[in-house]
């Protein structure tokens, strides 16, 4: 039995290096699928003759001890304080490095998590917070130019169409349209977009309504607006979006 044990044990420990070498990539061989397949076969070979051996040597254990042969009893005793002494030191490092993780280390990436998304959060507030300014400025000045071609929107809607999409083109915005009081839209500035417009929100007409200027923040999509109630056309409101 000694032979074939330290055959195993050697085999062992050489195929579970082999193993983990070629598995973080440090050799020539790809660690594909099949050759992970061959490395767990192998080693699982290994272990279970292992396995095997070990416990034919408890068998004979048992065996000799029911039988009463001479030394039985010190056998056992001897394997179970040798298995104790290997198997105590690994569960103490076992149990001194789960608690150093998770007091330590596990703490430690938690916090830097923590710092990274609220950095995180800290400058989309602020880059929406930007947009937002940066709409509403270009809202406005744009209602105005478009107060100021009454006459054009009267005469010809066409020339008013082409007037907003030069001016939606020239203040980068993704899409203006102009709105009736209950939010359909009627006209629209000619500017190519890979789907509609979302519908602006009840309650932002609402308070356009009142001569406030909205601005629409972004929901399940990563788009802004802003509505305004234009002052020299009557009943009807410039929603832009970016």
């Amino acid at each position: 039995m000694l032979v074939p044990g330290l055959l195993a044990v050697v085999g062992a420990l050489v195929t579970g290096g082999i193993s983990f070498v070629v598995l973080m990539g440090l050799t020539p061989i790809a660690p594909t699928d099949t050759i992970v397949t061959i490395a767990t076969v192998v080693n699982g070979a290994f272990v279970l003759i292992l396995c095997l051996l070990i416990g034919r040597e408890v068998m004979r254990m048992v065996r000799a001890r029911r039988q009463g042969k001479a030394a039985s009893r010190l056998h056992v005793r001897i394997v179970l304080l040798f298995s104790i002494v290997a198997a105590l030191p690994a569960l103490l490092v076992a149990i001194v490095a789960g608690i150093t993780l998770d007091l330590g280390l596990d703490r430690w990436f938690e916090i830097r998590t923590r710092t990274i998304v609220e950095s995180s959060i800290s400058v989309a507030r602020a880059y929406v917070n930007e947009n937002a300014r940066n709409l509403q400025g270009s809202t406005l000045s744009m209602a105005y130019d478009l107060d100021q071609q009454r006459r054009l929107f009267g005469l010809d809607p066409t020339g008013f169409q082409n007037l907003m999409t030069d001016q939606a083109r020239g203040r980068s915005l993704l899409g203006a349209q102009l709105l009736r009081p209950d939010g359909t839209p009627f006209l629209e500035a000619d500017i190519p977009v890979e789907r509609p417009l979302p519908v602006p929100p009840a309650d932002a007409l609402k308070q356009a309504a009142e001569g406030n200027l909205v601005f629409i923040p972004p929901g399940v999509t990563n788009l802004v607006g802003a509505i305004i109630k234009l002052r020299q056309i009557a009943n009807v409101y410039l929603y832009t979006v970016r």
